[in-house]
C-alpha cells in the first residue's frame, strides 16, 4: 500500500493540496454515547471525551466498543465533502479520523484502512499515520488542533494542522463502496474535544 505525507508532495501535487486547503463549512460533530468504550466519559453536550482508569457502568450494546477505548461521531457520510476540527491539547495518547460504520465493536481491532479506519495518532510527542505498518510523521510541531477532511466521492481522507493549515497526511485515494463513514476517535490517556 502506498502512503504519502503531503508535506513531501506539496510541489508535485499542488492541485491536491490546494483542493484540500479550501475553506469548507465545518461539520458540527457530536459524540455517540452508544458507541463509547466504558473507560471513556463524554461531556453532557457530547462535544468532548476523556479517558478514565475506572470502567464506567455502561450498558453493553452491539454498538459499544468493548476492547479499544474508541467512540464514534453521531454523524454519518455517504457522499460529499466534509471537515471537522478536533482539539488535542489535552490528548497525549489519542487518534482521530474516520471509520466505516461496519467497523467491529467487539474485540481488538487493527487501526488501519484494511480494517476500515483512516486516522492519525498522537503518541506522546510523536505523530504517525495509522497505515499498515504505521507511518511516522516528522512534523515541525505537535498539532494542538487537527482538521479532518473527507471527500467521500473522490475517496480521500486528509489531515491538516487546523491552526496554520499545514498539511499533515493524506491517505491514498480509495473507494468507500457506498458504505457510511463516521468520525472516529481513540483516547488512551487524556481527553479531546470538538470545538
Amino acid at each position: 500500500v502506498s502512503v504519502y505525507p503531503i508535506l513531501e508532495l506539496i510541489s508535485s501535487s499542488e492541485c491536491l493540496c490546494r483542493r484540500n486547503t479550501q475553506i469548507r463549512p465545518v461539520v458540527n460533530v457530536t459524540l455517540d454515547p452508544e458507541t463509547a468504550h466504558p473507560r471513556l466519559i463524554l461531556s453532557e453536550d457530547q462535544k468532548s471525551v476523556r479517558w478514565e482508569y475506572t470502567l464506567q457502568d455502561s450498558p453493553d450494546g452491539p454498538e459499544r466498543f468493548d476492547a479499544d477505548p474508541c467512540v464514534l461521531g453521531c454523524e454519518a457520510f455517504t457522499s460529499g465533502r466534509h471537515c471537522w476540527v478536533v482539539d488535542l491539547t489535552e490528548g497525549q495518547y489519542c487518534a482521530v479520523g474516520v471509520s466505516r460504520e461496519s467497523l467491529p465493536r467487539k474485540g481488538a481491532v487493527s487501526f488501519n484502512p484494511d480494517q476500515g479506519i483512516w486516522a492519525v495518532q498522537q503518541w506522546g510527542f510523536k505523530n504517525r499515520a495509522l497505515t499498515s505498518p504505521p507511518t511516522p510523521l516528522n512534523l515541525p510541531r505537535v498539532p494542538k488542533k487537527i482538521r479532518i477532511s473527507l471527500d467521500y466521492d473522490w475517496g480521500e481522507v486528509a489531515f491538516f494542522d487546523a491552526e496554520n493549515h499545514v498539511p499533515i497526511f493524506a491517505f491514498p485515494l480509495t473507494s468507500f463502496g457506498g458504505e457510511r463513514l463516521r468520525p472516529w476517535f481513540w483516547v488512551e490517556l487524556g481527553s479531546l474535544s470538538l470545538p
